[in-house]
């Protein structure tokens, strides 16, 4: 392991390293929480992938949460990608995490993202969102993530799997329709609403299913959970699934999903 002024000072004790702006601030915020950082290289590489998302996509998003640590920095890769000093994640009940992610046993642990839908959000709204994520392993069963509220009307977002059948479906705040590819792969999976009627479901930037329905709002349960849902404030609908990012916010475009999940593919395999 190495300490925060380790990996960003010169030898002789020079500035810090300049990793680029987006790896910088994170490495800013784990100094201020005493995380240890991953090696330079990582942080190297992962400026890297995130230059290659770019901006444009990387603005859109609220949270991008990478699950992908070396030896020793999970908590490093609890923190937000795009604003740091918000929203991060909590592993409950340490579900177990390596490069490849964080794998969720099914049982008694899961990933509560800290990202509250109806608090949280800037760039996600009711009619103009998306929930993505990417999962280097399935299992195929019960709710991979999300969130739901049964406060009058039913609402929730949500990707899961149903391995009856071999199907996925989401739900993008209307809690009463289900979209069925047969789709149960590893990938990075997104359900958003590019209207207040039609929400559309995505696997590796690829469309796979398009639902005509009328939102109803934003949940207010509470945090998104992954390796289950936030149901009323409870987990709920448990899975073993290993998840190496997460993203919430504006919708994408599939030339932004695909290069999300190229680029953050290419990161947890390195």
């Amino acid at each position: 392991m190495y300490s925060y002024g380790l990996h960003n000072a010169k030898i002789g004790g020079g500035p810090p390293a300049d990793y680029g702006t987006w790896v910088n601030a994170m490495v800013a915020r784990a100094a201020a929480l005493s995380y240890v950082n991953p090696p330079a290289a990582t942080l190297l590489d992962l400026q890297t992938r995130l230059a290659n998302i770019g901006d444009t996509a990387l603005n859109k998003l609220d949270v991008l949460q990478i699950y992908s640590p070396d030896a020793g920095t999970m908590d490093f890769f609890t923190l937000n990608v795009v604003a740091p000093t918000t929203i991060q994640a909590t592993l409950v009940n340490s579900p177990t995490s390596s490069e490849l992610g964080v794998s969720t046993n099914g049982s008694n642990n899961y990933i509560d993202t800290g990202f509250d839908p109806s608090n949280d959000a800037t760039n996600f709204t009711l009619n103009n969102n998306h929930f993505g994520l990417i999962l280097s392993q399935t299992v195929g069963n019960l709710i991979v993530g999300g969130v739901r509220d049964n406060a009058g009307t039913d609402s929730g977002i949500m990707i899961g799997f149903l391995s009856s059948s071999s199907r996925d479906y989401s739900w993008n705040n209307n809690a009463a329709s289900f979209v069925t590819p047969a789709n149960v792969n590893a990938g990075y999976k997104v359900t958003q609403r590019v209207s207040s009627s039609d929400f559309k479901n995505y696997n590796d930037g690829v469309e796979i299913s398009t639902q005509s329905t009328a939102s109803i709002r934003i949940p207010n349960a509470g945090n998104v959970f992954l390796g289950g849902w936030n149901v009323d404030g409870s987990i709920a609908s448990r899975s073993t699934n290993r998840y190496a990012a997460f993203t919430i916010g504006a919708s994408l475009t599939t030339t932004e999903m695909a290069t999300i999940n190229t680029q953050i593919t290419a990161f947890y395999g390195r």
